[in-house]
């Protein structure tokens, strides 16, 4: 029994010997299994992260500062999904995923000028009064002696109103309105064109010198 134990251990060492020769490590020398799994670690400046999907209202800065703590990381996400994004890392949109990839680089985001909403004006108080200023029409001739441009002004002696200063009853209801002065201004307007085109001048030119 002892003579093939011998036997045993000469073969193995033989093997060994013809194993160092070849470059093969003996067992002394050959590392030890913890270090041959050793992995080293990631350098602090690159780590990567799960995929992000986008949601409504976030930005390329915010998604840094959530997803790495520095919104400078913009730039490492933006790098690592351009094919995603395109061209304008201000633009992302909602459904896209991102590889989130930190790389800690000290870069400002590109300043996306915002676009102010125009300011609206109050609108227009509506005035009674029309101006006849550099309209030189015998319209304007006759707004400015009969009525001085107001609108709803009335004649007590005689009743009549409003820029012409209709009569109630050359009026006569004219588009559902009683009198002239109820009327708007463009709708009194509208009458006295109707009523120069029949009547021309002579309801107004004897008494106004227009």
């Amino acid at each position: 029994m002892h003579d093939v134990i011998r036997v045993i251990r000469g073969t193995i060492n033989r093997a060994i010997s013809r194993m160092s020769g070849r470059g093969f490590a003996s067992p002394r020398s050959a590392p030890r299994f913890s270090k041959l799994m050793a992995i080293p670690a990631l350098p602090a400046a690159v780590l990567a992260f799960h995929v992000y999907t986008v949601h409504s209202g976030d930005s390329l800065t915010a998604i840094a500062a959530d997803k790495c703590g520095n919104s400078a990381d913009w730039s490492g996400i933006y790098a690592a999904n351009k094919g995603v994004i395109g061209g304008d890392p201000n633009l992302i949109l909602p459904g896209q995923r991102l590889t989130i990839t930190c790389t800690m680089a000290d870069v400002q985001l590109p300043v996306q000028t915002p676009v102010q909403a125009p300011v609206q004006q109050a609108p227009a108080q509506v005035s009674s009064d029309v101006s006849t200023a550099g309209d030189g029409s015998f319209e304007s001739c006759v707004i400015s002696r009969e009525s001085g441009g107001d609108a709803q002004v009335v004649n007590p002696a005689s009743g009549a109103g409003g820029l012409f200063q209709f009569l109630p009853s050359t009026w006569a209801d004219y588009d559902g309105y009683p009198t002239a002065e109820s009327a708007p201004a463009s709708v009194q307007e509208q009458y006295f064109a109707v009523v120069y085109a029949q009547q021309g001048t002579s309801p107004w030119a004897p008494y106004d010198g227009c």
